[in-house]
């Protein structure tokens, strides 16, 4: 018995070393994650638990539940890299562990079972966002879990399922949305019927949800809702605010997954084949990748780790498509499975498996430096004794991240303005690079951070208010410089491109 399950562990325990393969090198992408780990750090350092702020500007696009996870290793590690990525680790290698447990509750055998949760590891799309504090794994790993408890079919698992449903949704409000659509589309199938369960279910999920979101509400009042439903649901499925539409997807999918991706989309088209013929195990697959595309084909802003949503019906389609393989169609509860076959063929998948994941995952797992330039930047001591105050024309929240402290980006280029300034995370954070901010920065002896195609449109601006450009380093992606007056220089009434010479009110750039 203790060699049984010895050998059960060993393939956990090898994912978890890929998994944390080379994770304390490196630095985070210089985009949500960067402000995702500044804001824990700001919630830990304040000893706040209900909300977190970014650049001390409260921060309403996500639940508590990532934030929750974040503080808690920072608490234990330090605000570091690592205890950023640790919460992301846990909750993938979770959420196989749940495409593992579903796929033998439908039937599957374990090795079944581990050809679905092989597949997703495969995937750069998985192991990525898996290596990120961000809420994609989390919370679907959380609303998987909540499907597993519930097709235990006790009033036990009727709980169970409702509280991680409702942390689920406390991670990312769109979380659980393909396992309430897969339960709803699947109430006519015997094997996932229960009308009455699934209502006690969300019931509790909401119970579980609505305390944080009314607290916010009591707190912020329209703040809140402004941001957290108006601007991430309502607003992102009306406008594309980021991405362009599909091709963004598809782009990640040549470019990233490989045959990984290839793999996925010959299961993905054998699973709809083994639904249409009524196999339990495919039929769920299936309900779960319509329930995580919806979202996908409604959201005009496209961003590839919202593809994380189709992950659970990829594995367990590989998983179905296994079972039928090894004549294991039948998908029903409980069913023993086939006959265990030839070591042969697994150790062929196993061998597959493995080289799809090193193919696809190599960059990710040789170096996982993301921002590179940022973070030396800020661990180098600038010249003298000054500090870098402000970004031009460059979103970089690595730099927040990295230099622990406030920093504004400046907007020289009205595209750049007009690109970010409807972001409310941003708002205040975002200034006109008008002449009275230059001025200031000048002033104030402060070191700001462009990209090499922005120093000539800086030179133009600073020129015509009297001040020179002086580089102080230089790094391929990352120009550091400062602002000097000229001696005797005389500025002249043209402006910056922006155009007002006063600045925004600060105030006015807060959260409505």
């Amino acid at each position: 018995m203790t060699r049984s399950r010895w050998l059960r562990g060993l393939p956990w325990l090898l994912v978890s070393v890929a998994l944390c393969w080379n994770l304390s090198n490196g630095s985070l992408l210089s985009s949500d994650d960067a402000i995702y780990a500044q804001a824990a750090r700001e919630a830990l350092e304040a000893g706040r638990w209900l909300d977190v702020t970014w650049q001390r500007r409260p921060l309403f696009e996500k639940g508590p539940v990532l934030f929750w996870a974040l503080e808690g290793a920072m608490a234990l590690l330090g605000p570091s890299d690592l205890a950023a990525r640790v919460p992301g680790v846990l909750a993938g290698l979770l959420l196989l562990m749940a495409v593992h447990r579903i796929g033998t509750r439908l039937g599957a055998r374990e090795r079944e079972a581990w050809v679905g949760a092989g597949l997703v590891l495969a995937t750069n799309l998985f192991y990525l966002n898996a290596r990120r504090p961000m809420t994609d794994v989390p919370g679907a790993m959380l609303a998987l879990w909540g499907l597993a408890w519930f097709l235990e079919g006790s009033r036990r698992g009727v709980v169970g399922a409702g509280i991680l449903l409702g942390l689920s949704l406390l991670t990312k409000v769109i979380a659980p949305f393909p396992v309430v659509v897969a339960l709803l589309l699947l109430q006519a199938d015997r094997r996932f019927r229960g009308p009455g369960r699934l209502a006690a279910t969300l019931g509790i999920m909401l119970a579980v949800a609505l305390p944080w979101h009314l607290a916010m509400m009591a707190r912020h009042g329209d703040a809140f809702l402004s941001t957290y439903v108006g601007y991430h649901l309502l607003h992102r499925a009306a406008e594309a605010v980021v991405g362009p539409g599909p091709e963004v997807y598809a782009g990640w999918v040549v470019d990233r997954e490989g045959p990984a991706g290839l793999l996925a989309g010959l299961v993905l088209a054998a699973m709809a084949v083994l639904a249409f013929r009524g196999q339990g195990l495919a039929r769920l697959a299936l309900a779960l990748t319509a329930g995580g595309a919806l979202p996908l084909l409604v959201a005009r802003t496209a961003l590839p780790h919202y593809l994380v949503a189709l992950l659970p019906g990829i594995g367990l389609a590989a998983t179905a498509v296994a079972m039928e393989l090894r004549g294991s169609g039948s998908g029903k509860v409980g069913a023993p499975g086939g006959t265990p076959g030839r070591w042969i063929p697994w150790a062929a998948v196993a061998t597959l498996g493995l080289s799809v994941f090193l193919w696809t995952n190599a960059r990710d797992l040789q170096d996982p430096d993301y921002a590179p330039d940022s973070r030396d930047l800020c661990e180098a001591p600038p010249p003298g004794d000054r500090r870098l105050v402000a970004t031009v024309d460059l979103h970089d929240p690595a730099l927040v991240w990295y230099c622990q402290r406030p920093i504004r980006f400046l907007a020289l280029d009205p595209r750049f303005h007009q690109a970010t300034r409807g972001i409310p995370m941003l708002q205040g954070v975002v200034v006109p690079a008008t002449p009275r901010v230059l001025r200031e920065v000048a002033a104030k002896g402060g070191l700001l951070v462009t990209v090499p195609d922005r120093l000539p449109a800086l030179a133009r601006a600073a020129g015509a208010i009297g001040l020179r450009v002086q580089v102080q380093r230089e790094r391929p992606r990352r120009v550091v410089l400062s602002l000097e007056a000229v001696a005797g220089a005389i500025p002249s009434r043209e402006t910056p491109p922006l155009g007002d010479e006063e600045p925004n009110d600060p105030s006015e750039d807060r959260r409505p």
